[in-house]
């Protein structure tokens, strides 16, 4: 794991991933479910997926810092703790294509497409 993950890191920037976030395109969207660290945020980017959105526990510090790094790595909202989904649904507004919450998928996707 160790090595895909800075196999994954060394082909990516965030200038790279706000570039691809800027592209206009139709594309697949993703709504993803606990942000964490954005890792799979980046994946899910340069796979050519758009976000709709994201969830965080914003609680406590972590979980507001995370979800900070989120919209500002992607453009779009944190629509706060995935548990609390009845609150939030309704500002989801465009069909969801694919709901993320396991990175270790995108990430692998990713790296497959060389």
């Amino acid at each position: 794991m160790k090595t895909l993950l800075a196999e994954f890191r060394s082909k990516s920037s965030v200038r790279k991933v706000r570039e691809a976030c800027a592209n206009s395109l139709p594309t697949f969207s993703v709504l993803e479910l606990a942000t964490g660290g954005c890792l799979d945020s980046i994946a899910a980017i340069l796979s050519g997926f758009r976000h709709l959105g994201g969830t965080e526990d914003v609680s406590r510090p972590l979980g507001r810092l995370k979800a900070r790094l989120f919209e500002d790595l992607t453009g779009e909202r944190c629509l706060g703790d995935t548990t609390a989904w009845k609150e939030w649904i309704s500002c989801v507004k465009q069909e969801v294509d694919y709901l993320e919450q396991d990175n270790l998928v995108l990430i692998t996707a990713l790296l497959d497409q060389d």
